[in-house]
């Protein structure tokens, strides 16, 4: 497991950022593809909380693509589910959807140290996709 973190706007989020995001590396399915899971939470410039999982039904995959001068780019793709239980405020009436999100590193040196990290690197990303809130009508 690694944290990471993001800062963005984001629809229904407007300016954000996001903490307590966990990466669990699940493992390699070959030399440069693996899946990963966890989760993120997302917090709105007003406080509000959007926690989501991601690789939770289906894990989410990644690829490393090597770059002629010996770094690589990593390419992270999942689908992103709300968790309305642990969402307070606005976004405790989720009642579903989900975003599929594509993250893409900055080049770096894959070179794990001896706990199995490699250093920090900066990553962009971008989701498409819904959420649905309940009306609060029955």
């Amino acid at each position: 497991m690694a944290p990471h973190n993001a800062t963005g706007t984001g629809t229904h989020l407007g300016q954000y950022s996001g903490e307590e995001g966990q990466f669990t590396l699940l493992g390699f399915t070959s030399a440069t593809t693996g899946t990963f899971q966890d989760s993120f939470v997302f917090v709105a410039a007003n406080g509000d909380r959007l926690a989501i999982d991601y690789g939770a039904a289906t894990p989410g995959t990644f690829t490393v693509i090597p770059n002629s001068d010996g770094t690589v780019v990593v390419q992270f793709v999942a689908t992103f589910t709300p968790d309305p239980a642990a969402s307070p405020g606005r976004f405790a009436k989720v009642t579903g959807g989900s975003f599929l999100m594509i993250a893409t590193t900055e080049p770096f040196v894959l070179q794990p140290n001896e706990q199995g990290y490699t250093v920090p690197f900066s990553y962009t990303w971008v989701g498409e996709g819904t959420i649905a809130f309940s009306t609060g009508k029955t």
